[in-house]
């Protein structure tokens, strides 16, 4: 087929620019594969994860970080182009806390809502789904993610289940009203966002706390990497980026009611003036 033009500028077909697409991610899919990142750190190694519970399958495959580097980046670009876009007359601090909203948003409807509705399906074999991949992948550094297994008691899953429902249903559309308010600056922000990150902070420490209480029999503690790196790590920020964003309302609520406050002073202060010229009249 030959390329259709208008005017000065060509178009491809939009086979044409899908094919070449598909191409260029499969090269990129194929280098990053190929990276080892982490799938070989253990190689010739007991993997850390065998002595947890529950138990992570004989025949599991550790798949390579490496893997999942091309979608990271396209939500992460798209993220930081959304921020240019809605974030230009904000600040610095205010244009980060729109970048962590969006990824938060994929995290929420994308992540934790596959595991609500599939998290029994995990660990299939022919499940090729990459979110079912990528908690397969992070699973390791606490094999509650693995998702329900037929020899486990689903009592185990429930305090996972029930957050990643609350993450799911409450925190994914309290953070898009907040991303909503955000665009159009709507005051309602400063009531809905402290509401959303509370939200996820209770998510994280409902996933610690009992993980502490039961001795983190779930987590691999004796390897640095993933108990570190992934366990505590990649659950950080949802941790420390709550709180600032809870202050970060609490400031603009009392900002507000100050200059409400001294607004209204001013008008129960202010005595009426005279007009000039204006003769008052005596009894």
């Amino acid at each position: 087929k030959k390329a259709k033009s208008v005017g000065p500028v060509s178009y491809l077909p939009h086979s044409c620019l899908m094919e070449v697409a598909l191409k260029y991610w499969e090269q990129v899919n194929n280098y990053t594969s190929n990276l080892h990142l982490s799938d070989r750190m253990y190689e010739g190694k007991e993997v850390p994860w065998k002595g947890c519970f529950p138990k992570v399958p004989e025949d599991f495959v550790w798949e390579d970080f490496g893997v999942f580097i091309p979608m990271i980046a396209c939500i992460v670009g798209s993220g930081l182009i959304f921020v240019l876009i809605f974030g230009r007359r904000h600040s610095f601090f205010d244009k980060v806390i729109l970048l962590y909203l969006y990824l938060s948003l994929w995290i929420h409807f994308g992540l934790e809502r596959y595991y609500v509705h599939y998290n029994d399906t995990i660990l299939d074999k022919g499940n090729n789904n990459l979110i079912a991949r990528i908690w397969r992948h992070y699973g390791v550094s606490d094999t509650r993610w693995h998702g329900q297994q037929p020899d486990v008691d689903r009592a185990v899953y429930g305090c996972m289940y029930g957050l990643e429902f609350l993450a799911a249903y409450l925190c994914g559309p309290t953070v898009a009203l907040t991303i909503l308010c955000y665009i159009t600056k709507s005051s309602w922000r400063w009531v809905i966002q402290p509401v959303a990150v509370t939200a996820q902070a209770y998510g994280l420490f409902i996933t610690w706390l009992p993980a502490y209480w039961e001795g983190l029999r779930s987590v691999p503690v004796h390897d640095n990497f993933l108990y570190y790196g992934y366990y505590i790590g990649w659950q950080f920020p949802w941790a420390l980026i709550p709180v600032l964003m809870v202050l970060q309302a609490g400031y603009n609520v009392h900002c507000a009611f100050s200059a409400a406050a001294k607004k209204t002073q001013t008008k129960q202060t202010k005595k009426p003036v005279e007009p000039v010229g204006k003769k008052v009249k005596k009894n």
